[in-house]
């Protein structure tokens, strides 16, 4: 089971001050999966990933779920003897997709499957709007663990929100409750890359629509197959998909053989004619930009993953110095009277004139004696 959610930083006892404002906030995206089964331990695992990218693409969910089964995979060998990979999630449109079901089909299959040994996949949806499970109470559990720990200390960086979440996750007694791992990732691969080897699947070749079936099955043929595409690079050869309008219902359709979508992936724009601007740019003297400028010129994409849009101070990398920035300017605020969260004056009120004291006098009378042809409604 998979969830994402996406939230901003800084987090401290007065958010006041105009270090609040949107772009000077630091976004980053958490995505919460829980594993069960074999090789796990008996209460499953909830891997929690914080990341800097704050897309919600169906791209950046496969690529945190592949994170998410590496760690799986290293830290207790799960598909060491597994048969069947099964997983569940709601029925949001980045996770049923063709790209999403491309990876299911080949991406997952080629990395993860034992040395000749079967491995099926599965993905089930639930129905719209009704699925609710650990995960809804495992974000409101990490939500908690903010609220609590910055009423006395700021949360600023990521490092600073992991190190919230173990710090409670670390009191509760091993064995009784499921095991926390917490992942500070951010990816290391291209998007067009990335793209390139986890392509989507056709519409024309899937057995029935997406969105009209709740549970894709995918059974790998021959133990022995290393590559999952046939020699054009587009039918997929080694695996057959079946579609089931319901999970667990005699409504399967019959296995068909699906193809890739290989010409989806294309170059970014902002490459072509590449090598021509290098050299007009080596031409035109370039202005020399000191280091604190260059914390603040960043840019919302890292290797095209789109990101927060910039840190939220030139002076983040200190960190003495960001707190002692935050605590001056909470000072500052206070002595304008201004309300924390709301940035708005305090002002005291202003006296009543004579006309507004006798318009209420008027109003209490008639509410503690009303005319007797009006009406009276109570929800008691």
């Amino acid at each position: 089971m998979h969830r994402q959610e996406n939230g901003t930083l800084p987090r401290g006892p007065d958010e006041v001050g105009e270090v609040w404002s949107a772009q000077s906030r630091l976004g980053y995206s958490l995505h919460g999966i829980k594993a069960w089964g074999h090789g796990l331990p008996a209460n499953g695992v909830f891997i929690t990933t914080i990341s800097r990218v704050v897309e919600k693409t169906s791209l950046w969910t496969v690529c945190v779920i592949e994170r998410a089964l590496q760690l799986l995979e290293e830290r207790y060998g799960i598909f060491a003897g597994c048969e069947e990979f099964v997983t569940w999630y709601d029925a949001g449109p980045h996770y049923r997709c063709r790209q999403f079901l491309g990876s299911l089909c080949v991406t997952f299959i080629e990395q993860f499957k034992p040395k000749d040994a079967l491995l099926h996949t599965c993905a089930r949806f639930g129905l719209e709007h009704h699925l609710k499970d650990d995960l809804d109470r495992w974000f409101g559990e990490l939500d908690g663990r903010i609220l609590r720990q910055q009423t006395h200390r700021w949360i600023c960086t990521i490092d600073d929100l992991v190190e919230v979440f173990r710090e409670e996750g670390s009191t509760k007694p091993p064995g009784l409750f499921p095991v926390e791992l917490f992942d500070d990732f951010m990816p290391t691969i291209r998007k067009q890359d990335f793209a390139k080897t986890h392509p989507a699947l056709v519409a024309a070749s899937l057995p029935a629509p997406v969105k009209s079936c709740h549970e894709w099955e995918c059974r790998l043929l021959d133990a022995r197959r290393k590559q999952m595409l046939g020699r054009d690079g587009v039918s997929i050869t080694g695996v057959e998909c079946r579609a089931s309008r319901l999970p667990h219902m005699h409504s399967q359709l019959e296995w068909t053989h699906c193809r890739v979508d290989t010409g989806r992936v294309e170059e970014p724009k902002a490459l072509d004619g590449q090598e021509d601007r290098e050299e007009d740019e080596k031409d035109v003297e370039q202005p020399t930009v000191d280091k604190a400028s260059q914390v603040a010129m960043l840019t919302n994409e890292h290797l095209g993953w789109r990101t927060s849009y910039r840190q939220m101070e030139p002076e983040m990398p200190n960190r003495a110095r960001t707190l002692a920035t935050l605590q001056w300017k909470t000072k500052f605020v206070e002595r304008l009277r201004l309300r924390p969260a709301q940035r708005v004056a305090s002002l005291p009120p202003e006296p009543w004139t004579a006309k507004q004291l006798q318009r209420k006098k008027a109003a209490l009378k008639w509410i503690s004696k009303p005319p007797a042809n009006s009406c009276m409604l109570s929800d008691r």
